[in-house]
């Protein structure tokens, strides 16, 4: 991804100041916090405006809003990379879905929305072992596309491996009458986007179903006996997974073998 000069000497700046503290050690995430002073930030903000359908535009606190924008209420680990792989550092982090930003907590405790063009990778950490990954966010528009449309938005990794199940979620705020038609109420609604990627083809699931996702996945039919005897329902996320695993597993066996 190209950026310009003023925010390539932001980032160089950012980096510079980064690698400085990087024996500096935080107890709140396991490791050195990124320092985002260099670069255009705003403060997150918990409001959204919401244009219904014959009312103007309002204001609405995320509290007005029944749900969550977030992939997680509470803060989680995660460390951060460019666009080049280079990591700059670990920090307390939320992806906002609505949005599309991360929310980013700095040595003050203040809450801040780091700049999209600084980060193309998150790995997020289970609580209290920096050394493990609990799940991937990547951004990359050059990749995924959804209607042939490229994707700006972080993109879900949900297993490790060759052979991986990815989804985007995207959340939109919604409204509908209560009380007889005097009040409104307004909610979250998510819509969902999957990808398979084998190696480095990413391939848009149209649904979840076993004939969409078995179609990017090669040699496929050698797995029909464990597909059976394990109940893989292709509809559910979590079965998925289980098959990637599996197979990305013996995978693996079979290039130790041939070696």
């Amino acid at each position: 991804m190209k950026m310009n000069k003023k925010a390539l000497i932001m980032l160089s700046g950012f980096i510079f100041y980064s690698l400085q503290i990087h024996a500096q050690t935080n107890p709140a995430t396991g490791g050195y916090l990124p320092d985002l002073t260099g670069a255009k930030f705003t403060l997150a903000v918990h409001e959204i405006n919401f244009e219904g359908m014959g009312a103007g535009a309002q204001r609405l606190n995320y509290d007005q809003i029944k749900g969550s924008p977030f992939w997680k209420e509470e803060y989680s680990i995660a460390s951060l990379y460019t666009y080049d792989n280079l990591m700059l550092g670990k920090a307390r982090v939320k992806m906002n879905f609505l949005t599309n930003e991360i929310y980013y907590l700095d040595k003050q405790e203040i809450e801040l929305v780091i700049p999209i063009d600084f980060v193309s990778k998150l790995i997020i950490h289970p609580p209290g072992d920096t050394s493990k990954r609990l799940t991937v966010f990547r951004r990359s528009p050059s990749e995924f596309y959804v209607n042939e449309k490229p994707v700006e938005d972080f993109v879900q990794e949900l297993n490790d491996g060759n052979l991986k199940l990815m989804k985007l979620t995207r959340r939109k705020v919604s409204s509908a009458d209560s009380l007889f038609g005097t009040k409104k109420r307004y909610f979250f609604t998510t819509d969902e986007y999957y990808f398979v990627g084998y190696n480095k083809s990413i391939h848009q699931v149209k649904k979840l179903s076993r004939e969409s996702v078995l179609s990017f996945v090669p040699s496929s039919y050698s797995y029909d006996k464990w597909i059976s005897e394990n109940k893989i329902n292709f509809k559910k996320e979590e079965d998925i997974i289980r098959f990637f695993n599996h197979y990305n597993q013996q995978q693996q066996v079979s290039k130790q073998s041939a070696q």
